[in-house]
């Protein structure tokens, strides 16, 4: 076994950014004590250096010793205490996870859902505050890293203020890309990550709470969910003067990286940083427009320096990536959705929308081409790839992409783990479960293409589903409203004619499912 050699890659992912050979080589400099003197003195720098980015002047700005994800956690659970009500801005993969923190502490998240893809909506987000007094925070990403859009966190911070509550921002993308005024808009904690635009190496988290914030935390009733990540105690080892409380040992050798990649930002200025961003966008925008490539986001809302860029139809954005990296030593990001790969945005009302796995979405399609006598056609069809998100999530994305409420959607599975889950988060949405059979029979084709169907209609489409007489006789299906494709559209499929050992193969998948379900 030898020493790893790492390639030299041009990384234009969503990060890690290149790190300079400047940052490279501070990284590299002696290890000395993180409670050494000469070191005390470097972690002040680095704290005004922080606060030069961030543009703030709060006494509680440090560096949180991991990723931006640990920031985010350091934020909620300093600030959210079990039964506390906070209400959450999902347009995005990071405000989901802003969710997940929000419920591992045992507060309610409020959610406030905006289309993957475009800013948060102020009008919902000041609903959602009036309709929730006393919420303890408004939570937002004002950079979202899955999409490239950018929120309005000036005018969320204000509203967060004006409901009397504490504003959460994720600047992980944004700092040091688009300006971020921490003191100007009354942020109250905000995050990032060193790994983005300032270029340094991932590992660190930059966070600033203001006097508000700090506030909240001594007031605390419950101790902070996590030791680690207790700002009243890791504070002692970042402020003060003389001698520093340990906590734990610093990663000081990656302090030195983002002290020097922080040098970097402030002797170019922050005006000059901005305007390297939005000059590379608009070369990379033309050169992409030229060869017919389209962003996703809007351009008022678009950041710079993220630019999320629509997949043409027939293209296997998974081998472009492959080539780019084994060919060209260019390293770009997967699509990071709760929908991925296709963007639901023109798909129309009334189609039926699959949520297949990434691994079934070739057999979907090979379904229609191979079964010409199923009435329902591939023209009905939208195929849309999910992740590991849970099914809610996916659906509260769709309906967001469509522009349709929850409430005119039927949501169909053979799992009832799945129809369990659906079921509960999302009350307003009709979840029917299909015996396992049915998929063989043919409803969503059959080999089990699909890991679930929805069914979308103008006024709320009508499924009825015979789920007897299933051996050898007819599974008849009616699906009503399917609007600008059919006014009723009826569905019949001849079990028999599948033949002995598909409908063999079905009864002991069946057999299977039964014994998984009750043992579970």
């Amino acid at each position: 076994m030898a020493s790893f050699q790492p390639p030299d890659v041009l990384l234009l992912g969503p990060g890690p950014s290149p790190v300079s050979r400047r940052v490279l080589d501070a990284m590299a400099r002696p290890t000395i004590g993180h409670l050494d003197p000469r070191f005390v003195g470097m972690m002040d720098e680095l704290k005004e250096l922080l606060r030069f980015a961030m543009q703030t002047r709060n006494a509680l700005t440090v560096p949180i010793s991991a990723p931006g994800s640990a920031g985010m956690e350091a934020a909620f659970v300093n600030l959210v205490e079990p039964g506390d009500t906070v209400v959450v801005c999902q347009n995005g993969v990071f405000g989901g996870r802003m969710r997940e923190n929000v419920v591992r502490i045992g507060a309610t998240p409020v959610m406030v859902n905006d289309a993957f893809g475009t800013p948060v909506d102020l009008d919902k987000a000041e609903a959602a505050l009036k309709a929730n007094p006393g919420a303890k925070a408004l939570a937002f990403v004002h950079a979202e890293t899955s999409t490239g859009v950018e929120s309005d966190a000036e005018a969320l911070c204000r509203l967060a203020r004006d409901h009397g509550a504490l504003s959460i921002v994720d600047a992980v993308t944004s700092l040091g890309g688009i300006p971020l005024r921490t003191d100007a808009w009354g942020a109250d904690a905000v995050y990032s990550g060193s790994q983005k635009c300032l270029s340094a190496p991932p590992g660190l988290s930059p966070l600033s709470f203001s006097e508000k914030a700090v506030a909240a935390l001594k007031a605390r009733k419950t101790p902070v969910q996590s030791w680690f990540l207790d700002l009243s105690l890791v504070m002692g080892y970042w402020q003060g003067s003389g001698a520093r409380a340990y906590h734990h040992t610093a990663p000081i050798n990656m302090l030195y990286a983002l002290h020097e990649a922080l040098l970097i930002l402030q002797e170019e200025g922050l005006d000059a940083a901005f305007a390297r961003h939005r000059e590379n966008h608009l070369r990379l925008k033309a050169g992409l427009e030229a060869i017919g490539l389209e962003l996703l986001v809007a351009e008022k809302s678009r950041l710079p320096q993220l630019n999320a860029v629509k997949v043409p139809d027939g293209v296997d954005e998974a081998v472009v990536r492959k080539r780019l990296l084994n060919d060209f030593g260019i390293e770009i990001g997967e699509a990071h959705l709760a929908l991925q790969s296709f963007m639901i945005e023109q798909a129309a009302r009334g189609k039926l929308l699959c949520l297949c796995s990434k691994n079934n979405e070739a057999e979907v399609w090979e379904v229609f081409d191979r079964r010409p006598d199923m009435l329902l056609k591939r023209e009905h069809i939208v195929a849309a790839r999910i992740n590991w998100l849970p099914k809610s999530q996916n659906l509260v994305a769709l309906a967001e992409q469509l522009g349709l409420g929850l409430d005119s959607f039927v949501f169909v599975d053979d799992n009832p783990m799945e129809i369990a889950e659906v079921s509960e988060a999302l009350p307003g949405v009709l979840a029917i479960e299909l015996p396992p059979l049915s998929r063989l029979a043919g409803f969503f084709a059959h080999h089990w293409a699909f890991d679930a169907a929805v069914v979308t209609g103008e006024d709320r489409a009508r499924v009825e589903m015979t789920r007897n007489e299933l051996a050898r006789e007819q599974l008849r299906e009616q699906i009503g409203d399917f609007e600008d494709f059919i006014a009723r559209l009826e569905l019949v499929v001849d079990i028999a004619a599948l033949g002995e050992g598909e409908l063999e193969r079905a009864a002991q998948l069946t057999q299977r499912s039964n014994q998984f379900n009750a043992d579970k």
